[in-house]
Order: C-alpha cells, then sequence, then structure tokens
C-alpha cells in the first residue's frame, strides 16, 4: 500500500510541475506579444510621422519623397531587421 500512496504523490506532484510550466510558458508568451505589439505601434507611429514630413524636412534627412512614401506603406508588423523584438 505504501508504494501505491508514493507512486500517486509523484504523479501529482509532476502533474503541478506540468501546470506551473505551462503557466509560465504563457505567461512568457502573454509578455513577448504585449513586447512585440507595442514596438509595432511604435513603427506605425514613425511611418506616420515620416509620411507627414515635408519636402524640405525629408531632404534635410537625406530621404526623397518616394523612399518616404512606400517605408509608411508598410505594414505595422513589417518590422526592420535593425529593431529588435
Amino acid at each position: 500500500m505504501m508504494l501505491a500512496t508514493t507512486r500517486l504523490e509523484l504523479d501529482s506532484r509532476s502533474i503541478f510541475d506540468i501546470r506551473d510550466s505551462l503557466s509560465d510558458l504563457l505567461v512568457n508568451a502573454g509578455r513577448e506579444a504585449g513586447r512585440r505589439l507595442t514596438l509595432a505601434l511604435q513603427i506605425r507611429q514613425e511611418r506616420r510621422e515620416l509620411q507627414s514630413l515635408s519636402a524640405s524636412s525629408l531632404k534635410d534627412i537625406g530621404v526623397e519623397r518616394h523612399i518616404a512614401d512606400r517605408e509608411s506603406r508598410r505594414s505595422m508588423f513589417d518590422i526592420p531587421s535593425n529593431r529588435t523584438w
């Protein structure tokens, strides 16, 4: 009988370990999704600001209008490779 009780205790502990691991995984996934969304929203805002610049402002920063237009049409989830999640 002692062996059965020990086995049950191990199974219960394993189930709790799995539950805790899954919970941690979901929390971390939620945080990562939040960081990605924050970055995507920031990039969307930057692209809107780029689109609103005047021709002289674009010239000052060395960007041609057609390049600014193309950049501003990119999806907010189209993150440049030099930006980190």
